[in-house]
């Protein structure tokens, strides 16, 4: 017993080995993939200096980092006290290899504590940086700091007020304004400081991640993304307003101007300026429910960081609605634009001899359009093309239609007949017909399914 089970220890012991081995490798690859960068700084402030200790983790050196405006006393160090250098070009150059961490000390001349601070780290070039500022002030003056990251923490002790704030930025402001002043969490989005208490009740949702707001009718006001001084709060209506501008700012780049006016006009509802993109924004006021604008915002997120062009906005408006388009990339090539906002989808034709033959139908406005040549004869019928007058013929059980590739009207046994509420539609030269009409002049059979629409001939 006792060698069987020893057998067994020494059969596993490599097995164990070879699972920790096959962890720490797929741990490395994910770290390797997904690096963490985060800086944590403190803060000191005296009467007329401010001293910062800004510690980078997670950066790569071949990221130039942005100087401060009047920085003066610039020290670096690596996280192992070797000593470092920040370049004019804010390169940071060391003997040492694969550091990432590093250490940053220096002042800047503070003589107006009331202004805001913007300008005043190294900054990465990234935007995803877990920030933490611990801020201590000695200066002995009654008032508030305030920033556009959360505030976690604060505490006034004999001699020194202290603050924490902390959260996802890279670009941290901080202001600081005299007097006792009343906090008021919202949510975990917003956060008011106001002189009294502040009724909260119908406040609109302002997104953009967490946003600041001072409310004085004494202070001038002050917009900075996600941090903002305001007279009234009545104004908080344009801060929800404001904090979209600076997220398509900061996140997206742009091939024409029209697609970030376009943009804002889906984001803050509001008709845009631009010809191109007010025609377009009609356009999908027209077709998109509000779960469809929500749908619209998610779906722009996932190409932050890249350049927006008309292909793009087609392939989102593709999957918002299911279905395939081309209407931004017409909208660009025409100066005075007549592009319709026609979705493409995926339609199935059962024939009489049972074939399933694939055809496209359309979406405008939220009505469903055939091409009816092309349907006819996909389902069989007798359809005979007139060249000479651009129509067609197509027979069926003694009648006679013929229908006119642009003209919305149609002729039965000689007779003239136009359907009801403008049945037809002329797209790119093409005759469609709406689903109703088809379905009523051929009695046919339209059986809608998640992911495609199957046509049949009933006779």
């Amino acid at each position: 017993m006792f060698r069987k089970s020893l057998l067994i220890v020494l059969f596993l012991i490599p097995v164990c080995g070879v699972i920790l081995v096959w962890q720490w490798n797929v741990y490395s690859n994910t770290q390797e993939k997904k690096p963490i960068v985060s800086q944590n700084i403190l803060v000191h402030i005296q009467e007329n200096s401010l001293s910062v200790t800004q510690r980078l983790s997670g950066m790569d050196v071949s990221k130039a980092l942005m100087w401060p405006q009047q920085v003066q006393d610039v020290s670096c160090v690596t996280v192992d006290g070797e000593a470092c250098r920040i370049t004019d070009e804010g390169f940071v150059t060391t003997t040492l290899r694969n550091v990432d961490e590093f250490i940053l000390t220096y002042h800047l001349n503070k003589s107006e504590k009331t202004s805001l601070m913007v300008d005043w780290l190294f900054k990465i070039k990234e935007r995803n940086i877990f920030t933490t500022i611990e801020l201590s002030d000695s200066s002995e003056v009654e008032g508030n700091w305030f920033s556009n990251l959360p505030e976690v923490a604060k505490k006034q002790l004999d001699l020194v007020e202290y603050y924490q704030f902390e959260g996802v930025n890279s670009s941290p402001v901080l202001y600081w304004q005299p007097g006792s002043w009343v906090k008021t969490d919202i949510n975990k989005q917003l956060t008011l400081f106001s002189n009294q208490s502040i009724e909260a009740i119908g406040l609109p949702t302002i997104g953009g991640g967490h946003t600041t707001i001072i409310v004085d009718a004494s202070l001038s006001s002050v917009h900075y993304p996600n941090f903002h001084v305001l007279s009234s709060l009545s104004e908080i209506e344009d801060v929800a307003k404001l904090n979209k501008v600076a997220y398509l700012n900061e996140r997206f780049n742009y091939s024409d101007d029209w697609i970030k006016d376009f943009l804002l006009a889906t984001l803050v509802q509001e008709v845009p300026s631009a010809e191109k993109s007010q025609y377009a924004y009609h356009e999908f006021q027209y077709v998109f429910s509000d779960e469809e604008w929500d749908t619209w915002e998610k779906e722009l997120s996932k190409w932050e960081d890249e350049v927006i062009t008309p292909t793009v906005l087609d392939s989102i408006t593709g999957k918002v609605l299911n279905g395939e388009t081309e209407f931004f990339k017409q909208i660009a090539q025409q100066p005075n634009t007549d592009a319709v906002l026609m979705m493409k989808l995926p339609t199935v034709i059962q024939n009489k001899s049972k074939r399933s033959l694939p055809i496209s139908s359309y979406m405008y406005k939220n009505e469903r359009l055939y091409p009816l040549r092309e349907t006819l004869i996909q389902l069989d019928y007798s359809v005979k093309t007139l060249s000479s007058e651009s129509s067609f013929l197509v027979q069926q059980k003694g009648k006679m239609y013929r229908f006119y590739d642009l003209r919305s009207y149609y002729i039965l046994n000689e007779e003239e007949f136009s359907l009801a509420d403008d049945s037809f539609f002329i797209w790119n030269d093409t005759l469609l017909i709406k689903e109703k009409a088809l379905s009523n002049l051929f009695q046919l059979t339209i059986e809608k399914q998640p992911q495609a629409i199957t046509i049949k001939r009933n006779d």
